[in-house]
Parts: structure tokens; sequence; C-alpha cells
């Protein structure tokens, strides 16, 4: 559209519409960027999932040498229309290094689809919790906008942890912790009653081998052997016994059959409903103490 200017004053407007149809296209595929397995698992079922997972692990968007997922394949051969990503060196910032974010975002996606399995193998490199603080080059309970990759120039950036700006990973750590520790669901109604039924996604090797004390909420707490903690809605102590140290997912995995509330009578249930599921949702308890079996 196309305007005059107002002449002496006035109102005098010409508007003119101009069409332009087109009438051929060439398209040219892209290298593979992790955004869009992302959202190809978000949509999917399970069976496409796993092959998914296969193909991404096979592929070029795995960083064989730090065992993480580079956010794009090699843009060499792209040209420099495809925009700013094909501006950065290899390795570094939005062109072939560890977006953070994005990396969380895909585990997510293989939590969501039950791929635990692989989602805990991948974590073992892929959350920075677990990584050599000696290579990430900062505090490994802080997260980073992105990682350099082992194909960046630099030899002594490459695996270290680089803030160019806020991170949005801590969002999506949530959902996978969450996801972990109490299942997508841990408050449901059923029958018009509240209900209590976590469903932790554990692998039986996160449980504990030997008693420890923790520092939690100011005060010394001992954590017994073959058991789990974290914190339930902010301030509830949550603690899982596993006797037997399995995983909580898979064929045999094990699940709650009782509950102690603050050192209260045990309850043996599978689930908590009514009014101590709402106690425990209102935070009235400062610890519950779950056995797996």
């Amino acid at each position: 559209y196309y305007h005059t200017p107002k002449l002496n004053g006035k109102s005098d407007r010409k508007t003119t519409e101009v069409f332009s149809e087109i009438e051929s296209f060439e398209a040219h595929p892209l290298p593979l960027f992790l955004e869009g397995q992302v959202h190809w698992l978000r949509v999917c079922d399970a069976q496409t999932a796993a092959k998914i997972y296969q193909e991404v692990r096979s592929g070029e968007l795995l960083d064989q040498e730090l065992q993480m997922y580079k956010l794009n394949e090699c843009l060499e051969s792209c040209s420099p229309e495809i925009g700013r990503a094909r501006t950065f060196s290899r390795g570094w910032f939005e062109n072939e290094s560890i977006w953070v974010h994005m990396s969380y975002k895909y585990l997510l996606e293989l939590l969501r689809q039950g791929l635990t399995d692989e989602f805990y193998k991948d974590a073992e490199t892929m959350l920075v919790p677990f990584m050599k603080p000696e290579l990430y080059g900062r505090s490994i309970l802080e997260n980073s906008s992105f990682i350099a990759s082992s194909v960046c120039p630099d030899p002594h950036a490459r695996g270290r942890g680089f803030v160019a700006r806020l991170s949005g990973s801590t969002a999506e750590f949530i959902q996978i912790w969450l996801l972990m520790t109490v299942g997508a669901k841990p408050f449901t109604l059923r029958d018009g009653k509240l209900t209590f039924a976590p469903q932790p996604c554990l692998p039986g090797d996160w449980f504990t081998k030997n008693s420890a004390t923790i520092q939690w909420n100011g005060k010394s707490v001992e954590i017994p052997e073959n058991a789990f903690a974290c914190t339930l809605l902010g301030e509830t102590l949550l603690v899982y016994h596993n006797p037997e140290r399995k995983n909580t997912y898979g064929m045999s995995a094990v699940a709650p059959v009782s509950y102690q509330l603050s050192g209260r009578k045990e309850i043996k249930a599978d689930c908590l409903d009514g009014l101590t599921a709402e106690q425990i949702r209102q935070r009235k308890f400062k610890r519950i103490d779950i056995l797996l079996g």
C-alpha cells in the first residue's frame, strides 16, 4: 500500500494496491535442526518416537566428543540467505553449538514419550548437574545459554558453558524434574475426590546406597539408605524408600504401597484421597515418606 502525504493540511489520501503472483519456486532443504525433532516428538506416536531417537542418536546432530546434541548440523553448504545462524563460527552461539534450552526440550519430549531408558542415557552427559565442572567452566548448579561444541575453532572453548542472554532451560528442567519425581499428574480427581497419587520415574541407582545428612530448610535431616529425597510444592520434604533399589518405571517397576505423613501412623495404600490429599496440596505436612514396593 502506498500513501501520498497530506497536501495543505488536507487529508488528500490515495491508496494503491499492488499484487504479485508467484508462478514458481524451488525448495532447498536445510540441514537438520534439533528443534524440528522436538516438535515432531510432541505429536508422533511412541513407535515413531523411538525411530526418531535412533536416527538423531546416530546422525550428525550428536556431538560424538561431548555426547551432547548440537543445535543443528553443519551449515557450511548453505547460503547466508538462511539467516544469521550462518554468520557465526561453527560450534558457537547459534551455529552448531549445544543450546542447553533446546537440549532440555528434547530430553523433556523423550520422557513424555516414555523413552525413559533413552532419557537417562542422554541425561548422564546432557544434564548440567552431571557435567564435569572443570570442562563446563562454571558451577554445575547453574545453566548456560549455550555450550561450545567440539567443532568450535577454539579448542579451549569446547565443552564450556556461556551465557549470552537469559536462558529458558530452567523451565524445561522444572518440567523434567516434576515428571521424574512425582509424574505428570500427582493430584487428580477420582469420584469427585482430590487424590494424591505420585508416579515417580526414577532409576534404581539414583537411590542412596548409604545414609546421608542433608540441609533442608536450615536444619540437618538424615536421609536413610535406599532413599531418594526431594521437595514437594516448595515446602514439603518428600522421601521415597526403595529397599530393593528397583526402577520406578518399566516391566519390574516398584510403586507406592504406603505413606507416612510427618511421623504419623503409616497408611497402607497406593494413593491418598479426600481431606488428606487436600492437606498435602495445602502444604500442611513438613515431611512425607513413601514406601515403594
